[in-house]
C-alpha cells in the first residue's frame, strides 16, 4: 500500500550566476526583497542584513510564512536564494522570479521542492 504524502511547505533554492544587475548595496537589496515578497503575496515579519567586512551580504527577511534568505558574493556577481513557505499562503516562485527578472542573472540553477511527511509515518 502507498503512503500518502501531506506537503507542509514550498521552497525554492535558487543560484544565479554573473549577474547582469548585481548589487552589493544593503539598501537596493532591501527594496527588491520587499518588492519580491509583495509579487508572491508573502508577508514581512522581520528583516536583517549582515555585511561581512571582506566582502558580501547576507539577507534574512522572516515571514509570517517562513523565511526568504540571500547571501551575495560580489567577487562572482553571484547570489545565493532560498525562499520557503510553511503551509499553502504565499507563492516562492513568483517571489523568486521577480528577484530573477531584477538581477538578471546569465545562468540560473533552480529547484523547486514540496516539503513535508508522511503522516502515516508519525501515527501509532
Amino acid at each position: 500500500m502507498k503512503k500518502k504524502f501531506y506537503p507542509v511547505g514550498k521552497e525554492v533554492i535558487a543560484d544565479f550566476f554573473d549577474c547582469r544587475n548585481f548589487t552589493d548595496s544593503s539598501r537596493k537589496i532591501k527594496k527588491v526583497v520587499l518588492e519580491s515578497l509583495d509579487v508572491g503575496s508573502l508577508h514581512l515579519v522581520k528583516y536583517d542584513c549582515v555585511r561581512y567586512e571582506v566582502q558580501g551580504l547576507s539577507v534574512c527577511a522572516f515571514l509570517k510564512e517562513s523565511s526568504l534568505t540571500i547571501h551575495t558574493y560580489p567577487e562572482w556577481n553571484f547570489l545565493s536564494i532560498n525562499c520557503f513557505t510553511c503551509g499553502s499562503e504565499g507563492n516562492v516562485e513568483k517571489a523568486v522570479e521577480y528577484l530573477e527578472e531584477f538581477f538578471k542573472p546569465q545562468k540560473v540553477n533552480k529547484i523547486s521542492l514540496n516539503r513535508g511527511y508522511n503522516l502515516s509515518t508519525f501515527q501509532k
